[in-house]
């Protein structure tokens, strides 16, 4: 049988995952190495085939339309279907090819430079690309397959998308802090706590979401004092006494304005949160890095807490 069209083939859809996934077809080009003309006449043979239009032209970076998002993910599974069978049958070869991680902002300060190590060490051909960003923002970006695999904090009980899997390494308790200048009763309650501003991280942080949605399920105001674009910014503010602060124990145990904060003892707001691995449903030869990289931040962590547990002048609960 003849055909008047070009048939759509792997390397079509490769193209098409690359733009998808870098926003562009300059971009794309450049991962690819081919010319954009290449890159766009591969998408038309994509395009040509289904007979539907996958990309927004109009959106600038170029997002996919709804049938887009459906066929990248059919396609981000065969690719990954294709690289696992090119691995599986290359003797002695080691694992390459890019492994794309992200860790939530809340901890990447503390841990991102150990898994790194660590894969580099046991995956010295796979090309690593790390990224720290807010937890909602990589649940997304795994979902979209943009990425391998992402360390998130997010609630325990969190309904997670179909096509993204997890995994639960640590379940914390939030902790509300306030700077050792400002008097507060040694047990309050979120209405003593609601006449004061928050230093909060921006939109997209699991732990402002999660105070935001108490403070309204309780029909209290949620005060901004200031975002503030960086963990450490955020302890330091609070610390000068401008707002109070929601803090993960794991990064105020680490942190060096530890000592001129303390923790506040609220009666009716106990916040946990657990820092989630999240990843395709399918890793296929990912499975090693993904555990190489879960265990070294599980470890990570829990030597954080022995580390914080032990610093007896650190922090201290409020007092009269």
């Amino acid at each position: 049988m003849a055909y008047d069209r070009p048939i759509m083939n792997l390397f079509d859809l490769e193209a098409f995952a690359s733009v998808v996934e870098t926003g562009s077809v300059v971009a794309a080009s450049a991962r690819l190495h081919l010319s954009q003309s290449a890159i766009t006449r591969r998408i038309q043979n994509v395009e040509s085939e289904l007979n539907i239009p996958l990309l927004r032209r109009d959106t600038r970076p170029l997002q996919p339309t709804k049938a887009g998002l459906e066929i990248y993910e059919h396609a981000r599974r065969v690719l990954s279907s294709m690289n696992d069978l090119r691995s599986a049958f290359a003797e002695g070869a080691e694992l390459s090819g890019e492994f794309r991680f992200g860790i939530t902002r809340e901890l990447g300060d503390l841990t991102l430079t150990y898994p790194i190590d660590r894969l580099q060490s046991e995956y010295p051909r796979l090309k690593l690309q790390a990224i720290a960003e807010w937890s909602n923002e990589l649940l997304k970006r795994v979902n979209l397959r943009q990425l391998d695999v992402a360390v998130a904090l997010l609630p325990e009980e969190i309904v997670l998308p179909e096509h993204v899997a997890g995994d639960v390494i640590s379940t914390d308790l939030f902790l509300v802090i306030a700077s050792k200048k400002i008097s507060f009763k040694r047990t309050c309650t979120l209405k003593d706590l609601s006449v004061h501003p928050w230093i909060v991280n921006p939109a997209g942080c699991g732990g402002r979401e999660l105070l935001r949605g108490t403070l309204s399920g309780n029909r209290l105001p949620f005060k901004i004092g200031v975002e503030a674009y960086g963990v450490e910014l955020k302890l330091a503010l609070v610390a000068k006494g401008l707002g109070l602060g929601l803090v993960h124990p794991k990064i105020l145990q680490a942190s060096p304005f530890r000592k001129e904060v303390r923790v506040i003892s609220v009666s009716d707001f106990r916040p946990r949160i657990s820092t989630w691995v999240l990843h395709s449903p399918q890793v296929g030869r990912l499975s090693g890095p993904i555990t190489s990289l879960r265990e070294t931040l599980k470890r990570r962590l829990s030597l954080t807490a022995s580390a914080g547990r032990n610093d007896a002048s650190g922090v201290e609960l409020a007092r009269n």
